[in-house]
């Protein structure tokens, strides 16, 4: 009964009417018991039986794709009929389950930006931001892991930090190395209340981005690929002057040195991750049926 009344709170949603429909007779059984469990683990929680059916959908069709693979195993070495639809199978887990992802990563933008608005030291976009680069730049999702070069840049990094007046050091909250999407980044985060200028933001950079590619290049890259990201809470003060902006665009961009404002950062990533929720909501069938549940 239980199990029924589950399946009865899910089915009210068309999208996973249709969904179940489409199961054979085993599978549904299967998600009718499923999704009575959601029912009683949910119970008076619109929010969590959403996102629990979500998953529950999402699990099944992984389940459909593993049967794919089986399948495509057990005929190994009599053709390839069937690829094509193990590929497409997969592709289906992969986009639904990415779009959950993004709607996680969207809720967490927005709570940082509201807790920003209050951080005048930066604590809490120092806690995050080093260890989820994605917040930076979307396209700077995974991080690669560097091993020894990682302490051994640390080590030099912290060599310059000693060279640096108790001004530079005050004005910092902090600053990282990370490979990521094939590039060796840079980040610095300067405190939120800080004003600096673009000559002193390159005084202090260059001197990392030296060190980073003398070491690179000592371990067999000859042109390495260096970004450096100086973010702040203020725009540097020479960008008011005429011109301002565009010239100092032109003396960081030969280092590879960009210059991004904290609320800067946030919203364009928050845009970029929403035009991926609304086109995927747009082109793919679980993804649909995730947003009908949402909207029921």
């Amino acid at each position: 009964m239980r199990n029924e009344r589950g399946k009865g709170e899910a089915a009210r949603i068309e999208a996973i009417r249709g969904w179940l429909s489409a199961l054979g007779p085993e599978d549904r059984r299967r998600a009718t018991a499923v999704f009575g469990e959601i029912d009683q683990i949910a119970h008076g929680d619109p929010a969590q039986r959403a996102m629990l059916f979500k998953y529950g959908v999402l699990a099944f069709e992984s389940l459909k794709s593993k049967q794919g693979l089986n399948v495509l195993s057990s005929a190994s070495g009599k053709g390839t009929v069937g690829i094509g639809d193990v590929i497409e199978m997969l592709d289906g887990i992969e986009s639904p389950l990415y779009h959950l992802i993004v709607s996680g990563r969207i809720e967490v933008l927005r709570a940082l930006n509201r807790q920003m608005k209050e951080d005048e030291e930066g604590h809490t976009i120092h806690k995050y931001l080093f260890d989820h680069l994605w917040l930076l730049d979307p396209s700077w999702e995974h991080t690669t892991a560097t091993g020894s070069i990682d302490s051994s840049v640390q080590r030099a990094f912290s060599q310059i930090d000693e060279s640096l007046s108790h001004a530079e050091r005050a004005s910092r909250i902090g600053i990282r190395y990370q490979m990521t999407a094939g590039k060796h980044v840079i980040v610095e985060l300067k405190r939120p209340m800080v004003l600096t200028t673009t000559f002193s933001l390159l005084n202090q950079i260059e001197k990392y981005i030296s060190v980073l590619r003398k070491m690179l290049r000592e371990l067999g890259e000859d042109r390495p690929h260096i970004e450096a990201l100086c973010v702040v809470g203020r725009e540097p003060s020479d960008w008011s002057d005429p011109g301002g902006r565009d010239s100092s665009e032109q003396k960081l961009n030969p280092w590879g040195i960009r210059v991004l404002l904290y609320n800067q950062m946030i919203d364009s990533t928050l845009r970029a991750y929403q035009e991926f929720i609304n086109k995927s909501g747009e082109a793919d069938g679980i993804v649909r049926l995730f947003r009908e549940i949402d909207e029921n």
